[in-house]
């Protein structure tokens, strides 16, 4: 059973020394994202959200056609091995996203999993949330990086005085 989860996304500095999207789900479960991986995954969740909505039209439209019930999920079924079929350039790591229609409402969700074990679901607009959310952070860690390497080689100051001025600026409102 699906559970409900928090989730935030904030710009961290990463393993490597630049600053990144750190996603953390109920303070237990915490991974990084940064560079390419970045866009990939917020890719990979949008387009987890456009397939579920895709396959909920589907069977709305199969439906309204008369089609036996079962004939239309076998066309699902169908439209979902194709779909496994094609190597995706999208990785949604560490979360596996599974794209779903509700049997009684005919409404598009998406099954999400983390290894640790925990399931939750999103709605597609909550899912293009959560991706415009890490796409907005990683812009934000951008600039992170720019005032830390300004700080640490213009202005000289040591890397850890420079990582406390972004933690103040992190709680400072625009």
């Amino acid at each position: 059973m699906a559970e409900r989860v928090s989730m935030w996304i904030k710009s961290a500095r990463l393993p490597d020394g630049q600053y990144g999207a750190e996603v953390t789900v109920d303070e237990d479960i915490v991974w990084s994202l940064g560079g390419m991986a970045t866009l990939r995954y917020a890719a990979g969740v949008i387009a987890a959200a456009a397939q579920a909505e895709h396959d909920a039209k589907l069977m709305g439209v199969l439906r309204g056609t008369g089609m036996a019930e079962e004939l239309a999920g076998s066309a699902l079924v169908a439209v979902r091995q194709d779909r496994a079929k094609r190597k995706s350039r999208h990785n949604t790591r560490p979360l596996t996203i599974t794209p779903g229609v509700s049997l009684f409402t005919g409404r598009a969700f998406l099954e999400v999993r983390h290894e640790r074990p925990r399931v939750w679901q999103w709605t597609p607009d909550e899912a293009r949330a959560h991706a415009t959310a890490v796409l907005e952070v990683v812009a934000a860690a951008e600039e992170d990086n720019r005032v830390h390497r300004v700080l640490t080689g213009t202005y000289g100051l040591d890397a850890g005085r420079a990582a406390a001025v972004l933690d103040a600026m992190s709680r400072q409102e625009p």
